[in-house]
């Protein structure tokens, strides 16, 4: 039995519970900046337009009377779509994570003071990167992939349906081994930098200990970090938000 013997509305509702637990934990939808308001506005129009879809492609189950199964079912809604928001939400950490990297690569290790829009404050190098990947992955029509992705998992789990506990954690997990793979990637050319730079001047050090190598070596990486961001910048961003994409799209 599922939700469509209560009707239109239970449809509506049903799609309401998967699209707002989706877009709570979902990178850009659930941003701090937005409004409360906005976002539940958002969530309600998306609920709408795809609830038509969602009732032509499944098969009417007659009347439901047991309010314990609906609740099961409601809970089952909400579980699916906060589950396919995780997945986001974890894909998207690897930008933040690699910022966070590249900013201690590159001695901007000071507190962490700006928000990027997920209420998780970062150094501004970190932040400075990760929004300009959120801000290149709504260009280049992520929010129209996130819709796509929720109309596809009523295909895959109609209404009602729980998601079996064993698949729902190997997504997740899935979805955290790439994002660590993902950051490690991103960051590499910084961490290389640091490395090198390090290692040279600690040989200095070994040659000449009187000269105060923390000094010395501290504006070299700062500077070639600030080249470095400059030159590769923008492939930089273009190529983390594509893989980013890619990810998302994939799970």
């Amino acid at each position: 039995m599922t939700l469509l013997g209560l009707g239109s509305m239970a449809v509506y509702f049903a799609a309401f519970c998967r699209v707002g637990a989706c877009l709570m934990f979902m990178p850009g939808y659930s941003s701090s900046h937005l409004p409360v308001q906005a976002r539940l506005f958002l969530a309600l129009a998306i609920s709408a337009s795809i609830a038509p879809l969602i009732a032509a492609g499944q098969p009417d189950a007659g009347d439901v009377g047991a309010g314990s199964l609906n609740l099961l079912a409601i809970g089952a809604e909400c579980l699916t779509g906060a589950l396919i928001g995780l997945v986001g939400r974890v894909t998207y950490a690897a930008v933040q994570t690699a910022g966070g990297i590249i900013a201690q690569a590159s001695g901007f290790n000071g507190p962490s003071t700006a928000d990027d829009g997920s209420g998780e404050l970062q150094p501004e190098l970190g932040a400075l990167i990760s929004s300009g990947v959120l801000v290149l992955m709504f260009v280049v029509d992520f929010h129209t992939d996130v819709i796509r992705a929720l109309i596809e998992s009523f295909e895959l789990l109609p209404l009602g349906t729980a998601m079996e506990p064993g698949l729902a954690l190997d997504r997740l997990a899935g979805a955290t081994t790439q994002s660590l793979v993902l950051s490690v990637r991103i960051a590499a050319p910084f961490i290389m930098a640091g490395v090198v730079v390090n290692f040279a001047f600690g040989m200095v050090n070994k040659i000449a200990p009187q000269i105060p190598v923390i000094f010395v070596s501290v504006p070299f990486i700062i500077a070639g970090s600030l080249w470095l961001l400059q030159s590769i910048g923008a492939e930089l961003v273009g190529q983390t938000s594509r893989s980013v994409l890619s990810l998302l799209t994939s799970e």
